[in-house]
């Protein structure tokens, strides 16, 4: 059915095939606190994460690049504050858009960013193809609090306007 909608929808304008699109695939374009995030499934030697598999905990989802100053500094800011608080009630999903898995690891040891049972650590070559616009970001330095329930809690502006 995708495939035969999408190829009625090639002669219209593109901003029309690509809501048909996204519609018929269920992915929402528009992040707005109260609706329901976006799928998120992100593989690591190790470590498969799932928002699914956290639900009943909040999740703070940080998206980070280290050619961006103030995304590395919310980074290990998130970092910290994941150690204070419980993996019970609140998990850390750092996403590093750096097309450079190495590059991001090093950053990480250097900036003494570890991964715990609350701070999880991935790359963008971990992630699905469309987790970076599904979340609309493709720089980093934006961070989403979801719920228990999988909704948008909060668009945070820095780490020390989380409140749980």
């Amino acid at each position: 059915l995708r495939n035969c909608l999408s190829a009625l929808a090639l002669p219209l304008l593109p901003a029309a095939a690509l809501f048909l699109s996204s519609s018929i695939s269920g992915v929402s374009r528009d992040i707005e606190i109260g609706k329901e995030a976006p799928a998120l499934e992100l593989k690591a030697p190790g470590s498969d994460i799932s928002l699914d598999s956290l639900r009943g905990r909040y999740v703070l989802v940080n998206f980070w690049s280290a050619s961006e100053p103030a995304s590395r500094v919310a980074n290990i800011e998130y970092s910290r504050l994941s150690s204070t608080l419980s993996s019970d009630k609140i998990v850390f999903v750092s996403v590093n858009v750096d097309a450079d898995e190495s590059l991001a690891r090093q950053i990480m040891s250097h900036d003494n960013v570890a991964m715990t049972s609350s701070f999880k650590t991935f790359t963008v070559s971990s992630a699905s193809d469309d987790l970076l616009s599904n979340y609309q970001t493709a720089t980093g330095c934006r961070s989403f609090l979801i719920d228990p329930y999988g909704n948008i809690a909060a668009i945070p502006s820095s780490p020390s306007s989380i409140r749980i």
